[in-house]
Parts: structure tokens; C-alpha cells; sequence
């Protein structure tokens, strides 16, 4: 029987491991296993393991959505909600102070140094989480067929509609070339899948402290309109976010750099650089974004839009 777990325990449990989640989701997934799992006997592994499957072949960010799936199953709709809060609140605030100490200080040359000091270190951790991804992935000739005509399109190509292409392109060719050989998930794990259960339920950083309210003023603005076309359109790119954050940049990139303008190419690599610095998921980064163009209420609406519809 599961234990029953009360919900402020569950947003504390996923805050605290939000906080010290450095790395990527494949980190934090390994904690969420660890401390749901192994330490607290919340959830049995065969489980947790059909979570992260659902996790990975669902649109969106797979270690939200892994959060997402555990907090269900542990408390229902509520028990859900309050898990996607404390994985998500603690990177949600490091990034928006960020962005504001970036928006207010980062024509300092001192500021500009920082930031280029973190540039060269993200991109090395998107190599290494791409070289990771690869070495899994690419196991024989025909995923080796893939990755090299997918690569050739996005350089020779780019842009969104050959982004999403490819992987529509891809889906239908691992589909046709696969369907014979691949063995079913349960003989991959060894494992048999558990049956449905019901879900039980029981009875500010110094450099900010300066004039914080001179700084606060100018992202405290409301926009209804601009608030809505925020929401749908990281709402509709997020339905579309398979594989991971790491295959979601070029297509965001597309959409609010050459689409709508919304920051410069610089202003969007830096706001990569800062998802990756703060811990928990790194596709807070809309956050930035959403400051960027509609001030506090924007960055909210656009963390919403980025994680809500994949959690549904």
C-alpha cells in the first residue's frame, strides 16, 4: 500500500530537491528516483519507471512531467500541482532575479565579462548532454542514418518548420524501420507492468537590495492582450518539445528571435546561459523571455504556458 503523504511535505520534498538539481533533468530525475523511491518507500520502482517512460515519450520537459506523474499518483490532482510548483518556484525566482540585475545591469561592461565567462561553460555542458544523448541513442546504421541527415538539415536549412519537419520525418522513419525489431517495453525491462492504482488522498541576492523598488518598477506592468498571445505561444511550442530541452532550442530560438522579435539572438543565448546556471529545469528560461517583453506578469504567464499543457 502506499504511504499517504500530506501535500506541503510534497511541495517541500520537490522544492528541496529543485534547489540542489545542477546538471540537467537527468539529475534531477535521478533524485526524484532516489528520494521517492529508495529513501522514503513513496512509490516501487516498476513504477517510477513507467512514469519516466511516460515522461520521455510525452511532449515537454521530461523531469517536470516525471514530478508531474509522481505527484498524481501519490496525491491526485492537488498532489500534482504542488510537486510541478516546488520543482519549478525555486529556478522560476533565481531566473527572474537574474534577469532583472541582466535588464538593469548588463551594459556594465563588468556584467558583459560575466557573461562571457558563462557562454563557453553552457556550451560545453550542451555538448556534453548532446555527445550523452548520442552515444545512448545512435546504437546502429539506421539511427547513425538519422542523426546525420537530421544534422545536415538543421545546418543547411534551419529554421522552424524544417525543425519540426525532421522530427515528424524522423517519427515516421523510426516507426517504418523499427516496427520489426524493436522488442516491447516490458521485454526490455524485464519487468511486468503494474497495475493502475487509484490515488490516495488523507484527512534576494545583495545585488538587488539596492533600491529593490526602483528596480521592480519597471517590470510591473499588465498587459491582457499581450499576456494572452505570450501564453499560447509557449503554450503551443510546448506541445510540441520531444526529446528533451536540449532539442528545443533552435526551434524556440526560431519563433521569439526571428519570429517575433521578442529578444536579440545575444539577449536569447544569455537566457540560456542563466536557465543553466540556476538549478531545476532549464526551460525556465521562457521566464527571461516573458520579463523581457511584458514584465513580472509576463515571465509568469510564459513559465505557465512552457510547462503547463505537457503537465496536463
Amino acid at each position: 500500500m502506499t504511504p499517504l503523504v500530506s501535500l506541503p511535505s510534497l511541495f517541500w520534498l520537490y522544492f528541496k530537491i529543485a534547489c540542489t538539481s545542477f546538471g540537467g533533468y537527468m539529475a534531477m530525475i535521478s533524485v526524484v528516483e532516489n528520494e521517492v523511491v529508495q529513501r522514503r518507500k513513496l512509490m516501487s520502482h516498476p513504477d517510477m519507471l513507467d512514469g519516466i517512460s511516460l515522461a520521455s515519450i510525452l511532449p515537454g520537459p521530461v523531469a517536470v512531467n516525471l514530478v508531474v506523474y509522481v505527484g498524481y499518483r501519490l496525491r491526485g490532482g492537488a498532489g500534482a500541482l504542488v510537486s510541478a510548483l516546488g520543482a519549478v518556484l525555486p529556478s522560476f525566482v533565481f531566473i527572474v532575479l537574474l534577469s532583472i540585475a541582466y535588464f538593469q545591469w548588463g551594459q556594465v561592461p563588468a556584467v558583459n565579462k560575466l557573461f562571457m565567462g558563462f557562454i563557453p561553460a553552457v556550451t560545453a555542458l550542451i555538448v556534453s548532454a548532446a555527445w550523452n544523448m548520442g552515444c545512448k541513442a545512435v546504437t546502429g546504421w539506421r539511427e547513425g542514418v538519422l542523426t546525420v541527415a537530421s544534422a545536415g538539415a538543421l545546418l543547411g536549412i534551419g529554421g522552424f518548420y524544417s525543425t519540426l519537419g525532421i522530427i515528424l520525418v524522423a517519427g515516421l522513419a523510426g516507426w517504418w524501420w523499427f516496427r520489426a525489431t524493436t522488442p516491447s517495453a516490458n521485454a526490455v525491462s524485464g519487468l511486468t507492468a503494474a497495475p493502475p492504482q487509484t490515488p490516495q488522498y488523507s484527512t534576494r541576492t545583495s545585488l538587488l537590495l539596492v533600491q529593490p523598488w526602483t528596480l521592480a518598477v519597471p517590470f510591473l506592468t499588465f498587459d491582457p492582450g499581450l499576456m494572452l498571445k505570450l501564453f499560447l505561444v509557449f503554450a503551443s511550442m510546448s506541445v510540441m518539445l520531444f526529446g528533451g530541452g536540449y532539442v528545443f532550442i533552435p526551434l524556440i530560438q526560431e519563433i521569439v528571435v526571428n519570429g517575433h522579435g521578442w529578444v536579440s539572438t545575444q539577449e536569447f543565448i544569455d537566457a540560456i546561459a542563466m536557465g543553466q546556471i540556476t538549478p531545476g529545469p532549464f526551460l525556465v528560461s521562457a521566464a527571461f523571455i516573458g520579463l523581457k517583453v511584458a514584465g513580472f506578469s509576463g515571465a509568469v504567464v510564459a513559465t505557465v504556458g512552457i510547462y503547463l499543457p505537457p503537465a496536463l
